[in-house]
């Protein structure tokens, strides 16, 4: 593989990263739902624009193939109001081989996964197709069409979606290392 050149853009998000990893945070509005049985995790509905969806290939832990979907948005005022503009990727990532390699872990993971994702789409107005039996599954023509491979522009880019935030704070913000742990936990049509 040759080396190629390294964007001005992609330089600067990759010296971004490397400034605020572990420190990324969002702000917690005032309605933030605390967890019951971890006080330092929250939960927030916040919306905003598909900035990316893309899929690719990675070698997991457990030395298993994974099909990783990435979905990026950018947060915009008709949510909390308090993460205008800040960006926030999720990475459901799924194992065709965890059930049939005995993983319970991988297998929950892609179970949860496989959620998040029947979710987007139907956050963005996609109608999952129906089995014989009238059942709704993920085909893999839809996920090929919404999630392109690196490079390619998919469908939903520019569609606004609404989805809850999970934050969980860590025990000590100021140690070394402390790291806040954000994610997308649910999609939901607005």
């Amino acid at each position: 593989m040759a080396i190629r050149d390294i964007s001005a853009a992609a330089l600067k998000d990759a010296e971004d990263s490397v400034k605020t990893r572990g420190t990324f945070k969002l702000n917690k509005p005032e309605n933030a739902r605390q967890n019951k049985n971890n006080p330092l995790q929250h939960f927030w509905t916040e919306a905003g624009r598909i900035v990316s969806a893309k899929h690719y290939e990675k070698l997991g832990k457990s030395g298993l193939m994974h099909d990783v979907f990435e979905i990026k948005v950018e947060m915009t005022a008709d949510g909390s109001g308090e993460n205008i503009g800040q960006k926030l990727t999720t990475f459901p990532r799924i194992s065709f081989d965890a059930t049939q390699d005995n993983a319970p872990g991988d297998a929950v993971m892609s179970r949860m996964a496989r959620a998040l994702i029947s979710q987007f789409l139907e956050a963005c107005g996609i109608d999952l197709p129906r089995d014989s039996e009238d059942k709704r599954y993920l085909s893999a023509d839809l996920l090929t069409q919404v999630f392109t491979d690196a490079g390619g522009d998919s469908p939903v880019v520019g569609q606004m979606v609404m989805f809850e935030v999970k934050q969980t704070d860590p025990i000590d913000p100021k140690a070394p290392g402390a790291k806040y742990d954000v994610d997308i936990q649910t999609f939901m049509e607005a």
